[in-house]
């Protein structure tokens, strides 16, 4: 295109935009001094704004795509000529959306007026309260109905429109806070009751636990004592110990050292030590006794390979469990080596 060409385009664009720029400011004029635009507040004026409403908004968006391609254009020629033109598009897309908005503002304006006249039409007269609600509910529909596409009153719905949980509290349980306390719902239908099982004083997460992973919480459900992964027999431990409120002594004697100091921790936080008849062993005193035990025969001559091989793993516990110093622990693993 030549430059010369380019000018001539670029004057009509100016004197476009200047038409628009004065037919909104003579609209807005004509707002002030009659705020629907129309001296009849008729019915029939509710159509006619609409469709102005909806020819202003395409030609907003007709300026809006000449824009984009002088834009294009201007991005590849790089020229002072496009550059005008772009300055002329985008003066023209801000009179075609002030043009726009002005008729918005008319329609939605006349749109409430007649909303006006239909509430006082139906309270003067004595209606009951479910006809004045379905009254009020096709207004809202009318008002949404007409509304033009695009003028950024029309959205989406979100959210599910309750307010609250959607729920009714429950009845004899006060709430403090965001969440119910643990031991003022456990024997109701609630899904944190299902949730969460008792242990002692406090409380263990079931999905969590079925999922292998330690959480136990207070009755505030605020979390306590170790969240961690645990081994398949330590939770089949633990789930015996939540639903039968027993502890079983063999499936314990076969646990590691590092399980067997967790369960009795977990017995110590939720204060379960003093609800059995018959206390645990001390997983620590029964790992020296071992110890000792086998120490005393390697010291004795006894170079049994199995009681070699057992005193290299009790070594190695005793020391990560500071139950010995570090020369001992050389002693002994230099003697076995």
């Amino acid at each position: 295109m030549l430059k010369s060409q380019k000018i001539v385009i670029w004057k009509k664009i100016l004197d476009d935009n200047l038409r628009l720029l004065r037919e909104a400011i003579f609209t807005n004029v004509s707002d002030v001094k009659t705020p629907l635009g129309y001296e009849d507040s008729g019915y029939d004026e509710l159509p006619k704004l609409h469709g102005e409403a909806e020819a202003a908004f395409q030609s907003y968006g007709e300026t809006y795509s000449q824009l984009e391609k002088n834009l294009s254009d201007f991005n590849k020629s790089n020229s002072e000529a496009d550059k005008q033109v772009v300055q002329a598009s985008r003066s023209a897309v801000k009179a075609t959306k002030a043009a726009y908005s002005i008729k918005v503002r008319a329609y939605n304006d006349k749109l409430r007026e007649r909303e006006d006249v239909n509430q006082l039409s139906y309270n003067d007269t004595p209606l009951s309260a479910s006809v004045k609600a379905k009254v009020e509910r096709a207004n809202g529909r009318a008002h949404f109905k007409h509304l033009p596409q695009g003028s950024g009153l029309k959205r989406k719905l979100k959210g599910r429109g309750l307010k609250g949980a959607g729920v009714a509290p429950l009845e004899g349980v006060v709430r403090r806070g965001r969440t119910y306390n643990l031991n003022e719902i456990q024997g109701l239908a609630t899904p944190s009751a299902y949730t969460y099982k008792q242990l002692g004083s406090k409380y263990i997460r079931i999905p969590d636990l079925d999922a292998k992973t330690l959480v136990i919480v207070q009755p505030n459900r605020r979390k306590c004592g170790p969240k961690c992964k645990i081994s398949d027999s330590l939770q089949s431990m633990m789930k015996t110990l939540v639903y039968k409120q027993h502890i079983d002594q063999a499936a314990y004697d076969k646990l590691n050292i590092e399980d067997k100091k967790l369960f009795k921790e977990i017995l110590a936080i939720t204060h379960l030590q003093y609800n059995f008849h018959d206390k645990l062993t001390d997983p620590l005193e029964t790992l020296r006794a071992e110890y000792d035990k086998l120490k005393g025969e390697m010291e004795l001559g006894n170079d049994n390979p199995s009681i070699i091989k057992q005193l290299k793993s009790l070594t190695v516990d005793m020391y990560t469990n500071r139950l010995i110093d570090d020369k001992e622990f050389k002693q002994i693993i230099t003697h076995l080596l």
